[in-house]
């Protein structure tokens, strides 16, 4: 009975301490709405050493690990101001897209004098390095990851699921086969050409197959010669589609039909700079996307070395780009690597190239997310972010009001040599930008000239693979009328 009556007065004695403790919360707790803006001394520091978004201060290493986002419509001065600063001082291997070559001319000077290793590659003009992308992929898993690649390219034909995995797979079953003939002949030009000879039907392909394909190679290969021959067109269509760029424009064909660039980015410091045309960055930003995934798929093949390069991507007009930067965003960090993503809205051209999920975890992913202006959407988006809070009334002080940290005409009309910063697990803050040019120190590193020997090549015709056919190429030669034609000549060698 006594053991009875303590048990029950613990118990009573429990719940009355849980009321009590609710209580004193919710009395003591301050549940004012205190919204405010961190100094800048909180995330950016002149003497850090990751990127230097603001012109002046840079994050530290361990934050740009973990990405920086810089959204800002044309003309806010996100070159100046983020990226040629950050080129200058990061001190480790870089891989930077810049598609009008700004970038080179006002830093690969300077970066010469750091010692760094200087790399070009120009889809636009033969002035670089050669990359060939059908030379780099090796194992089934990574020519059907090239198969792919090249397929995300054609944004006209995507809706039809079955249309373009048949092709993707007829892609990776000819890449395979051209992979048993001699390197000179591995690339897209000559892959192109493959395809046209099978639309074409020419025995050639029967025979080139039967003498160089595994069983598993030539099964696949067959499977297709049992497709009903409308179908088939459309699939064949579809790869040749793909192709288009190695087939149709020379330049191209030219500087993906060898592979120059044998470098290590953990090794030594690079600056790996790839160039194509601002006017035509559509064009080129397929090519340009599986070039960038071929140099991630390096650097996520093994954990660096304490003496290992840090490798940091710095992508500017980065939502033209096809990549899976969902991927290397949530990843790049355990690597020693950061990625800064330049937009000029970042939600709604991340969303337009990426869909909405995966647009929101690239987003996520940015630790660090600098608005220099923004849209309407960003702007109510930013507005909801950076939060509320109180003031009393100057003439009755118990009295409260309530307002937005920024409100979205003010986030519209951000004054142009400030930004807002939102970093991950702190306050906001309200920078002050500081263009290169204003910097002295900056401005004398993007006046040393890059000094070389190296000029615009003459783009000479890709050598076919050398096989008798009764086909004629469905590419007219160089010397034709047509000057952007490639030349698909043979020379004769018959398998027979």
């Amino acid at each position: 009975m006594i053991s009875a009556i303590t048990e029950l007065i613990t118990a009573l004695f429990k719940v009355l301490g849980e009321v009590f403790s609710l209580l004193f919360d919710l009395f003591s707790k301050d549940h004012k709405l205190k919204a405010s803006f961190a100094s800048e001394r909180s995330i950016l520091k002149k003497q850090n050493t990751g990127f230097r978004i603001t012109g002046r201060k840079a994050l530290s290493r361990h934050l740009s690990y973990r990405n920086c986002l810089v959204s800002g419509v044309t003309g806010r001065g996100k070159t100046s101001i983020s990226i040629i600063p950050s080129i200058l001082k990061l001190n480790c291997s870089q891989v930077i897209h810049d598609p009008s070559g700004e970038l080179f001319e006002k830093t690969a000077g300077a970066l010469k004098e750091q010692e760094y290793l200087i790399v070009q590659i120009n889809f636009n003009k033969a002035t670089g390095h050669f990359f060939n992308p059908f030379l780099r992929a090796k194992t089934k898993a990574e020519i059907n990851q090239l198969a792919t690649l090249l397929a995300q390219g054609d944004e006209k034909r995507k809706g039809d699921a079955f249309f373009e995995q048949k092709a993707i797979e007829l892609l990776s079953t000819f890449i395979r086969i051209l992979k048993t003939q001699e390197t000179t002949y591995q690339n897209g030009y000559n892959l192109s050409y493959l395809l046209d000879l099978y639309q074409a039907k020419d025995p050639k392909i029967d025979e080139l197959f039967a003498e160089f394909a595994d069983e598993s190679l030539h099964t696949k290969f067959l499977s297709f010669v049992g497709t009903p021959d409308k179908t088939l067109g459309s699939i064949v269509a579809s790869a040749q589609a793909y192709l288009q760029i190695f087939s149709l424009d020379e330049t191209v064909a030219y500087i993906t039909s060898k592979d120059t660039i044998n470098i290590d980015l953990r090794s030594q410091k690079t600056a790996l700079f790839i160039h194509s045309s601002i006017p035509r960055m559509k064009y080129y930003a397929n090519i340009s996307s599986i070039f960038i995934e071929q140099l991630f798929a390096e650097v996520f093949k093994e954990l660096p070395k304490k003496e290992d390069q840090d490798i940091f991507f710095i992508l500017d007009e980065a939502p033209i780009l096809k990549l899976n930067l969902d991927v290397y965003c949530s990843n790049i960090r355990k690597y020693r690597g950061g990625i800064m993503i330049i937009t000029q809205d970042a939600k709604s051209q991340l969303r337009t190239q990426y869909g909405a999920e995966r647009a929101q975890t690239i987003i996520s992913n940015c630790y660090t997310r600098m608005y220099m202006g923004a849209e309407m959407e960003s702007a109510l988006e930013l507005e909801r972010i950076l939060g509320n809070y109180e003031y009393a009334d100057k003439k009755n002080k118990l009295v409260l009001h309530k307002r937005c940290l920024r409100s979205v005409d003010e986030i519209l009309s951000m004054n142009e040599r400030n930004a807002l910063i939102i970093s991950s697990g702190k306050k906001p803050v309200k920078a002050k930008l500081r263009p290169y040019y204003k910097i002295p120190k900056l401005r004398k590193l993007t006046e040393i000239e890059y000094e070389t020997t190296d000029g615009v090549e003459t783009v000479i015709e890709v050598p076919l693979l050398p096989f008798q056919s009764n086909v004629e190429p469905s590419i007219l030669p160089l010397e034709t009328e047509d000057p952007t034609m490639p030349n698909k000549n043979n020379n004769p060698l018959n398998l027979e």
